[in-house]
């Protein structure tokens, strides 16, 4: 995975808190599965998704396919406004959230994006702020998020803080998409480690123990491309930026996968 950005540029001045939020469950219409119960992805592009939610200090551009953008007071935008999501079935209970979205992010202004997560829409967590990737393709449409791995749940809240440093300009978030993940089923650790493949030793010299995509559990039927192989030059150590302790690592392997 690639790495993630670890902080982001936001106002000195403390965060709007929202007073209320949406509550109101829409139905999973915009919805992609891959099997029915490992991938669901929810994405809002119009302007009829984006006015499903509450609006604070933003409103909804309804000019081209819709997006969301500051509001203006007496001609000049307003320093901070917050987008909270209508509350979203996924339809399948999942322990792993990605997300991403398209947005043009003039100089001087931040997007922040926040999801949260329940079982029920009564008990939520708390809003996890997702650092976006800065690592990514230069062409790339969509700015990713940062992996989120939550408790087991099934619906799935976002928020939006849009500010800006200049009065005159605005961030546009036109896109939204949230991917929900079931990592659970598969292999244990310790079923993983019992799939090491044996390797044999060249010219003297140690070979790691590798476990393959079938050992994690990964559906192998998702790596479609053909193997390139090159000859090695040099090696770089590269690590993943995702939490530290999570529940379960075949978890996140499998999230990454």
């Amino acid at each position: 995975m690639r790495r993630t950005l670890t902080a982001l540029v936001l106002f000195s001045a403390t965060l709007y808190v929202l007073q209320s939020v949406p509550t109101r469950e829409i139905a999973a219409v915009e919805i992609n599965s891959v099997d029915g119960r490992t991938m669901v992805q929810w994405v809002q592009t119009s302007v009829d998704d984006f006015e499903a939610g509450e609006l604070d200090r933003v409103v909804v551009e309804k000019t081209g396919d819709g997006g969301i953008s500051l509001a203006q007071e007496e001609g000049r935008y307003c320093p901070q406004g917050v987008f909270v999501s209508a509350v979203r079935d996924m339809g399948i209970s999942f322990n792993v959230l990605g997300s991403a979205w398209a947005a043009e992010k003039p100089m001087g202004t931040t997007i922040q994006m926040e999801l949260r997560v329940s079982e029920d829409t009564r008990n939520w967590t708390d809003w996890s702020v997702v650092p976006p990737d800065e690592d990514g393709p230069g062409d790339e449409p969509l700015t990713h998020g940062n992996l989120l791995e939550v408790r087991p749940a099934r619906y799935v809240q976002y928020r939006l803080t849009l500010a800006t440093f200049e009065p005159i300009a605005s961030p546009l978030v036109t896109e939204v998409h949230i991917t929900a993940l079931n990592t659970r089923d598969g292999p244990t650790v310790q079923e993983a480690r019992a799939m090491i493949v044996p390797q044999e030793a060249t010219s003297g010299v140690p070979q790691p123990r590798i476990i393959s995509r079938k050992g994690w559990g990964a559906n192998e039927a998702w790596a479609t491309r053909d193997p390139v192989y090159r000859q090695p030059t040099h090696f770089v150590i590269h690590h993943t930026v995702t939490p530290n302790h999570p529940q379960d690592p075949v978890y996140i392997v499998r999230a990454i996968y």
